[in-house]
């Protein structure tokens, strides 16, 4: 039969809001199965995305307790990083065009740091973290993404108790970048 199911997030989901890919109610037809009794809605897909939803293509942080070099990834390329400080009314940005092949550009990308290295408290390094979500598709897809630096620099002096550090040493597949991050 014809049944409408609506999505309500649990409280323990987290801070971040959840992205649904279809409607919310959403209009669902349960046919019988092979055995000819009636399917189960548990298997149904109901359209919630893995990846949290971020306002205006924010990257979500992950501060990483092990080195950068060893987080799983899957391949990407650096385009261009711009930084862009605070100004008035307006948020400190990293902005990164990154690019990937896969069958959409919707692909989870997250920014991740570690923490200071040993004699480098000076050096922030961190790299994308990229789910092209097993596609198979060979189109090539440029996407830009920001990383909110305010909210970066108050969860690093949390994590480390020191304020960040004023150059990005950004891990790439193809090597590793260094970009002043001056306020």
């Amino acid at each position: 039969g014809l049944y409408t199911a609506r999505w309500i997030s649990p409280p323990t989901l987290g801070f971040a809001p959840v992205c649904l890919t279809t409607p919310n109610p959403l209009q669902i037809l349960l046919t019988p199965g092979p055995d000819g009794l009636p399917q189960s809605f548990r298997q149904a897909n109901f359209g919630i995305d893995p990846e949290p939803c971020f306002m205006n293509d924010r990257m979500p942080i992950i501060l990483s307790d092990v080195p950068v070099d060893l987080l799983e990834s899957d391949h990407w390329s650096l385009i261009d990083l711009v930084h862009t400080p605070v100004s008035a009314g307006t948020s400190e940005l990293l902005v990164l065009t990154v690019g990937f092949s896969g069958c959409s550009a919707n692909h989870p990308l997250a920014f991740a740091v570690q923490p200071p290295e040993p004699g480098r408290p000076e050096v922030l390094v961190a790299t994308v973290v990229h789910d092209d979500l097993g596609e198979l598709c060979e189109a090539w897809f440029n996407v830009t993404r920001s990383v909110d630096m305010t909210l970066l620099r108050r969860r690093w002096t949390d994590w480390t108790g020191q304020p960040l550090p004023r150059l990005l040493e950004l891990h790439t597949p193809e090597g590793i970048e260094e970009f002043p991050l001056d306020q």
